[in-house]
């Protein structure tokens, strides 16, 4: 729910502006944001954007901000979006081409991997419609895993599901598996245990595993450091610790994602850590409908915002020896490498559904 001192604020472009600064094509609105006006309705024609010319002329536009280079999404839950298919051209608008889906096998898991086809499909018309440069949809993969809040719903049932869909090929990794001691939705010993079985399942099949740790990272490293880390790659979702907290796992060989947090102006220390950790060991993510980023915080977010935080990183990072490009460009091979593997990265399939 957006926070109300947001509420007047959407993402705009200039791109989608006519040449006196007239918005002619608002596909980055926020339904919920603009009080409730359909968010299909927003996205499509000219024609049907005649509706909320007023709530619109009251808002406050937010430009994209500027990245010089492909971004990548490596964590958000389309599923949870009100439309996926405006999500995915939103995204491919503001150059945000590779994003990795988040599907839970107690929450209708089916609804991704069986619509995501025809979601991809929706953005393509959607970016012709708007006349856009890019015309495909986002490159999408998909992990799955039980969220420690749905801990007490594992059973040998459960993983069955798991199983089956860890074998789907639009499948990456494990995740998001871990711990949440902040609202404790399920019972600690009961995380933990679910926890274990997962990590099991990803060392067993070679998978890499996301991680959702809040509040719980010593358990979390406790429990990896005695029961083994997965050797495809462990990657510590949505990192909001500081330079200390992240060594323990950087110095196994993890990797940090960094979401809207990153541009939260309270979170100096975050910062810190992301100028100080490995740039071969970060990403970006947004974890969209969560954690809308500066400066629509308080707002659904979407997989298109992931360019304000690209934008931050990239000028943590550039120095006179390493440009934004570069920086932003090993950013977006550090996802591919992680969720399709080093020889897919360097070779990508443009394809958004196909992925050998």
């Amino acid at each position: 729910m957006a926070e109300s001192s947001e509420a007047g604020k959407v993402f705009c472009d200039a791109l989608f502006r006519d040449a006196k600064g007239r918005i002619i094509e608002p596909p980055c609105f926020d339904a919920e944001v603009l009080g409730g006006v359909d968010d299909q309705a927003v996205g499509g024609s000219v024609a049907t954007t005649a509706g909320v010319a007023a709530t619109v002329s009251a808002a406050t536009v937010v430009s994209a901000a500027t990245v010089v280079s492909a971004v990548a999404d490596s964590h958000c839950h389309l599923d949870m979006l009100s439309n996926p298919g405006l999500a995915l051209a939103r995204a491919a608008a503001h150059h945000v081409d590779f994003i990795v889906s988040v599907v839970d096998p107690s929450e209708e898991p089916e609804r991704t991997y069986g619509q995501l086809p025809e979601w991809c499909h929706q953005a393509e018309v959607l970016l012709a419609e708007w006349q856009q440069p890019v015309r495909q949809a986002p490159s999408v993969r998909v992990i799955v895993g039980c969220h420690p809040h749905n801990a007490s719903r594992y059973d040998e049932q459960l993983q069955e599901v798991l199983l089956d869909l860890v074998h789907q090929p639009l499948t990456a990794a494990i995740g998001e598996i871990g711990l949440d001691y902040h609202y404790d939705a399920s019972p600690r010993k009961v995380q933990r245990e679910v926890f274990r079985r997962q990590l099991e399942i990803a060392r067993r099949l070679d998978l890499p595993v996301a991680l959702h740790l809040r509040e719980a990272h010593a358990d979390g490293l406790e429990i990896l450091n005695a029961d083994g880390w997965p050797t495809s790659g462990v990657l510590l979702h949505c990192y909001t610790l500081g330079k200390d907290d992240m060594v323990p796992f950087l110095e196994k060989g993890a990797s940090l994602a960094f979401g809207g947090a990153l541009t939260f102006k309270k979170l100096e220390h975050l910062r810190k850590a992301a100028a100080l950790a490995p740039l071969e060991s970060i990403m970006t993510e947004t974890d969209a409908p969560f954690m809308a980023p500066e400066p629509l915080r308080g707002t659904v977010a979407d997989p298109a915002h992931t360019v304000f935080t690209a934008a931050c990183l990239a000028a943590l990072r550039s120095n006179d020896k390493l440009g934004q490009r570069e920086v932003l460009g090993q950013l977006h091979l550090n996802a591919e490498r992680f969720f399709r593997g080093t020889a897919a990265a360097e070779a990508m399939d443009r394809d958004p559904l196909r992925y050998d």
